[in-house]
């Protein structure tokens, strides 16, 4: 019971199921299209999507998510939907 422990029992392994369809690359690319200017901070997950097409339209055997997996993604790194608030402007009165 008390044998020595082996190290292949410690170490992490390979780790089993479907790769991320959104690596370092991909999130790079939102992120460059989300932080580009205001307009584009306001825009859909589709236009996200239609916007990494575009971009990565160069890169040879790229995937491109659906805009599922970017509002997944957009989720996990702590980014939420806020609706934008329009003041009326002073007047006279």
């Amino acid at each position: 019971m008390g044998g020595k422990i082996e190290d292949c029992f410690v170490l992490n392994g390979e780790k089993s199921g479907r790769p991320r369809v959104i690596g370092p690359l991909k999130a790079r690319v939102i992120l460059d299209v989300l932080t580009k200017d205001f307009s584009s901070r306001c825009s859909t997950a589709t236009e996200l999507a239609d916007a990494m097409a575009k971009e990565l339209k160069d890169v040879p055997g790229a995937n491109f998510p659906s805009w599922r997996s970017i509002l997944r993604w957009l989720k996990k790194e702590g980014f939420c939907n806020v609706k934008i608030t329009y003041k009326p402007g002073l007047n006279k009165a």
